[in-house]
């Protein structure tokens, strides 16, 4: 479940990172968004390859499932409170905040502490269809991840206004007034009537002004979800 969690978690994003960016005042940051959870899932291999590769390992001690409950809860905590961070960088309109959540997502990133489970409480003639098992959910994941994440997008760019929602902003320059025109003061907005903000960056992150699984602070406190569940459950 870890390893299908991870796959999801990694994906899900890939769909909003560029808008994601925009939102916290970088449009080009979103590959660094993405990517960053690939550095901490490399040095979480090396760490958990050379946990195994002990002489004492638990992994020679032990061949139950309890033995790796440690390692695993582990990387579901890191998941967990990365994604908590991820959104809660556009609270705080953060940058910094969103790499630090996307790198300790990466941490959760457990395969070979699964394949070596897989190794542990299955029999030899069992273990080429329990990889292929596990392969194909892996892909069907991965797809469903990418689905999802592409209708938040979708549903975000809806609850923009139609300049904010055009592929082209980021590349448009900003209108500047020409010479001949006289600038007209707009009087003040009556009372009970907000003002409109007509700033690009500002955050329309929840579409229509409601709450929404599909949004773009949702997307971390739903995957911290799933992963505390997960958690629990090992637990």
């Amino acid at each position: 479940i870890s390893m299908m969690l991870f796959k999801a978690n990694y994906y899900i994003i890939i769909p909003t990172a560029h808008m994601y960016s925009t939102f916290l005042g970088k449009r080009g940051t979103a590959a660094l968004i993405i990517g960053i959870a690939n550095v901490s899932s490399l040095l979480s291999s090396v760490i958990h390859s050379s946990l195994m590769s002990k002489r004492n390992s638990f992994k020679r001690k032990h061949t139950g499932l309890s033995s790796f409950r440690l390692p695993l809860t582990m990387c579901s905590a890191f998941a967990l409170a990365g994604n908590m961070l991820y959104s809660y960088s556009l609270t705080k309109a953060s940058l910094g905040i969103a790499f630090i959540g996307r790198f300790l997502v990466g941490f959760g990133s457990a395969e070979i502490l699964n394949r070596q489970l897989l190794l542990s409480i299955y029999p030899p003639e069992c273990i080429n269809t329990e990889v292929a098992s596990l392969a194909k959910m892996s892909m069907i994941t991965t797809s469903l991840a990418l689905f999802l994440g592409s209708l938040g997008d979708i549903k975000v760019k809806d609850g923009l206004p139609p300049v904010l929602a055009s592929p082209l902003l980021s590349v448009m320059p900003p209108p500047t007034p020409a010479a001949n025109i006289t600038l007209v003061t707009v009087p003040a907005s009556q009372p009970f009537s907000p003002p409109l903000s007509f700033d690009p960056l500002a955050p329309y992150i929840v579409p229509f002004g409601q709450h929404s699984l599909l949004s773009l602070e949702s997307i971390g406190y739903v995957m911290s979800f799933a992963w505390l569940i997960h958690l629990l459950g090992m637990l």
